[in-house]
């Protein structure tokens, strides 16, 4: 079993994790045996007593959680949305609604002046899942950068990554370095076994 240590995930990653079941409509029961762990598992993993290890992320991403979400703490844009208006108005949609569409419907982007994008604009403004005015967590670039900080932070990403024999995608590379740079901009200074965890855990 390939386990992590607590200061790879952001903070509330417990309470993220909850948000994402409960917006897959699964129960804690229902979701611990789907990922092969116990109802008191998933109860200490959202309660964020525990991290939880790779191979229960895997089996919950493979169930449609957002992982880049709940470990970092910034949503994926292509994470699909259950709009209440589309199901309220019986919309046939020709492609997946997702977290990105439901951005660009809250903000207005490409409003025409139909009845039924009014109304689909105005149903956003009053939605609970509006997430421009009830919206996730994102990670935010620290004001003041410490510069030789993320320079040794960087340099041990790559290391990390080498010796592994791991690639990663640009954007899960970016979500590492911020989660990366938060942690270690409390405790002053890089810690490269949390490094090649993450690593580990992002590229998996």
């Amino acid at each position: 079993m390939r386990t992590f240590g607590q200061e790879v995930f952001m903070p509330d990653f417990g309470k993220r994790l909850r948000q994402e079941r409960l917006r897959l409509g699964f129960s804690q029961a229902m979701f611990a045996e789907a990922c092969g762990i116990k109802r008191t598992a998933q109860t200490t993993y959202e309660s964020g007593k525990r991290s939880p290890d790779v191979d229960y992320l895997e089996a919950a991403g493979n169930l449609g959680i957002d992982i880049d979400y709940v470990i970092f703490g910034i949503p994926n844009p292509e994470t699909p949305v259950d709009c209440p208006f589309v199901q309220e108005q019986h919309l046939d949609l020709q492609y997946v609604f997702t977290l990105q569409h439901c951005r660009d419907h809250a903000a207005g982007e490409g409003l025409t002046s139909s009845p039924m994008a009014v109304r689909w604009w105005k149903a956003c403004d009053e939605c609970p899942k509006n997430p421009i005015k009830h919206g996730l967590p994102i990670a935010q670039t620290p004001a003041d950068i410490d510069w030789p900080l993320l320079l040794a932070l960087l340099e041990g990403l790559e290391t990390a990554l080498l010796r592994a024999g791991l690639a990663m995608v640009p954007a899960k590379k970016a979500h590492a370095v911020v989660m990366l740079y938060r942690a270690f901009k409390a405790s002053g200074k890089v810690d490269q076994k949390i490094i090649e965890e993450a690593v580990q855990l992002a590229a998996g």
